[in-house]
């Protein structure tokens, strides 16, 4: 049993189809899914879910192309709801006690998204409100699921969105190296641009004063020259 906060806990997470990381044949497998139960002493005050309730998250096979891929994107979703859920996330009521003290925060403050709120939070936020594409709506989403997981991992999570710095954002950024599948100079620029978006409107939005992407250089990339081809 794993204890989270608010006096509620859960089951270890379990993931299907069985031997998931272990056999290539489990790709054919069209729907993959994490299992837990979830306990909440609300509910059982109330004689709800006494046995806890049974969350499933699926993850299907559309958007990846190989096995190894899946593997590594059914870690990355396991290990992020169990950070969720360890920052006080409720798949009952879908809101964590993290979500509620930094909307709190906003709300005394007057800003859209206050320069008190924590890292990760404010860039979630400027997520939500920024007006782009809808494709690069998902490359931003791609690219805050990584970051997020490395804001963690580097204990900037306790960071107010204000006291963010250059140095704050390369070692997120090298963080996020580590755990890609795969990194190039052309996924540094790509990580560097988007995260260039979200904090111009926190910058916009008074969250913060100064963009801490600006000034990380871009990485020298190999330009293809393409080859046109003769009648022959």
């Amino acid at each position: 049993m794993i204890i989270l906060p608010n006096g509620c806990s859960c089951s270890k997470i379990t993931i299907f189809p069985k031997f998931w990381d272990k056999q290539k044949s489990t790709m054919d497998v069209k729907v993959w899914r994490i299992n837990y139960r979830f306990h909440d002493p609300v509910c059982k005050a109330q004689n709800l879910h006494l046995k806890g309730q049974l969350i499933k998250v699926e993850l299907g096979s559309a958007n990846f192309s190989s096995w190894k891929e899946k593997v590594f994107g059914m870690k990355v979703l396991a290990d992020d709801l169990l950070l969720d859920l360890k920052n006080g996330w409720n798949p009952g009521t879908k809101r964590s006690t993290y979500q509620e003290a930094n909307e709190a925060a906003m709300i005394e403050d007057g800003y859209e998204i206050s320069p008190n709120a924590d890292f990760a939070f404010a860039l979630n936020q400027a997520y939500e409100k920024l007006a782009v594409e809808r494709s690069t709506s998902g490359d931003i989403k791609s690219v805050l699921k990584y970051v997020n997981i490395s804001i963690t991992a580097l204990n900037y999570d306790t960071l107010k969105i204000s006291e963010i710095k250059r140095r704050h954002i390369k070692a997120v950024m090298e963080h996020c190296k580590l755990i890609k599948a795969s990194w190039s100079n052309s996924m540094h620029n790509h990580y560097r641009s988007y995260l260039m978006i979200v904090f111009k409107l926190l910058v916009e939005l008074e969250a913060i004063e100064i963009n801490p992407v600006r000034d990380i250089s871009r990485m020298k990339t190999i330009k293809r020259v393409k080859v046109t081809l003769t009648d022959k």
